[in-house]
């Protein structure tokens, strides 16, 4: 519930304002700082909070900017909050984790390339060779991922690009058996890369995948962008309430708090 006081009640006509956000493809940016951001003035029974404000990305800005967020301050001389945006964060960009990526257990060269990490003999106890074997397997798999489906939409650009050219050779020479091979192979790659893509988008996006065509690429850049935005921690809260925005104080913060419920426990 958006809101705090007054009438609750949830009107149909106010769908109106969610519709046409969806219908213009605007996704909310996530926000830190107060969560209300409209105040009455009034007191006790009299008081309502309404969250009135918000800051609406469209998918170019979304993936131009994937960290935008807004900052929600508290009033001052407004009954209003004053919102800033943030574009972009800064400090250094955290370690990316290890994901496996589902599409490649259909590649044909997966289960050779993992049988082959697997069986390398390793000595010592049982465990230490399972974590072994499972550090080369992953190890592997990264450098797969760096040589067939990192950056994956610059390839798929790449690769129909390839191809265009391709189909201009082969229309000034519709009888060079070189430009028919050519043609076909780089409609193949391309092919290939764009179904690539599209099983890579579809995994991280966690939302059902839509019958689009053409738009699906774009509506899950979209989503994967704005769900990565939603995830980033923007803020912490200490024990005295001071709220802090700098990293590294955040990193602190976290430390010391589950180091007290580890040591509690």
């Amino acid at each position: 519930m958006d809101r705090a006081g007054g009438d609750l009640t949830w009107h149909k006509h106010n769908e109106d304002f969610s519709n046409c956000m969806h219908a213009s493809q605007l996704a909310p940016l996530p926000f830190s700082g107060l969560r209300f951001s409209w105040h009455n003035g009034r007191d006790w029974v009299n008081s309502i909070q309404h969250k009135l404000d918000w800051a609406f990305g469209s998918p170019s800005s979304l993936t131009r900017w994937p960290e935008a967020h807004t900052v929600f301050l508290p009033r001052s001389i407004s009954d209003h909050c004053a919102m800033v945006m943030e574009l972009q964060k800064g400090g250094a960009r955290p370690r990316t984790t290890f994901k496996f990526l589902n599409f490649w257990t259909g590649k044909e060269d997966f289960i050779p390339m993992i049988t082959q990490e697997w069986e390398t003999q390793v000595t010592g106890s049982p465990i230490y060779q399972f974590t072994q074997k499972m550090n080369r397997v992953k190890a592997r798999l990264k450098q797969y991922h760096r040589q067939h489906s990192s950056d994956i939409s610059s390839r798929v650009s790449k690769a129909r690009e390839d191809w265009n050219q391709a189909q201009q050779v082969l229309d000034r020479n519709p009888n060079l058996l070189e430009a028919r091979e050519a043609e076909r192979r780089l409609a193949s790659h391309f092919a290939s890369l764009s179904r690539d893509e599209k099983a890579i988008l579809k995994q991280r996006s966690r939302i059902q995948w839509l019958q689009l065509g053409d738009s699906n690429t774009k509506f899950f850049h979209k989503s994967v962008a704005h769900r990565q935005g939603r995830n980033r921690i923007y803020s912490l809260q200490g024990e005295g309430g001071t709220t802090t925005f700098d990293t590294k104080e955040m990193g602190i913060l976290a430390l010391d708090h589950f180091t007290r419920v580890l040591s509690s426990s």
